[in-house]
């Protein structure tokens, strides 16, 4: 499910048997688009946990809503870009014990109930400070069909990641 969080993205998915991946969260300073979208849906579909909260990169759009949603559902494990030091995320770490978190650099894979979660890419940046750069390449794929989320990395870092990614 893509949820409209405005200026921003928020997505889930809900395995067969009620698992469930969020991927970013929208934003906090836009009326906190997680406590007023993103929980009421999950609550909607009967949702009392999130096992895995998918952090593409830190900017409030993508990130601020991600306090909000762990403290109405709580969170098993959160993945965000290791380089990545945003106050949004700062503040979601606040609340989740550090064996919950991974800073992830790429490789990292899991499986929820048939549901592959994989890395396949995160944005090293320029040393600009620039979050955008830092975007986490999230691939879920459940039968047989795939869906990428790159955050909002800038159109050279794609290129970079799919450079990387591609079989020589």
């Amino acid at each position: 499910y893509f949820l409209d969080v405005g200026q921003g993205n928020a997505a889930a998915v809900l395995t067969p048997h009620g698992h469930v991946i969020v991927i970013d969260s929208g934003s906090r300073e836009a009326g906190d688009t997680g406590r007023r979208v993103v929980s009421p849906v999950l609550s909607g579909f009967g949702v009392y946990q999130v096992d895995l909260l998918l952090l593409t990169h830190g900017h409030d759009d993508h990130a601020g809503g991600a306090v909000a949603v762990a403290a109405d559902h709580p969170v098993k494990a959160v993945w965000f870009p290791a380089d990545d030091f945003s106050p949004a995320i700062e503040q979601l770490l606040i609340k989740q014990p550090p064996h919950a978190v991974s800073r992830v650099r790429g490789g990292e894979r899991t499986l929820i109930d048939g549901v592959l979660v994989e890395t396949l890419y995160v944005g090293r940046g320029t040393g600009d400070d620039n979050e955008n750069e830092h975007s986490a390449f999230y691939l879920v794929t459940y039968d047989g069909k795939h869906f990428l989320f790159t955050g909002d990395a800038p159109a050279e870092q794609e290129l970079m990641a799919m450079n990387s990614l591609m079989p020589v």
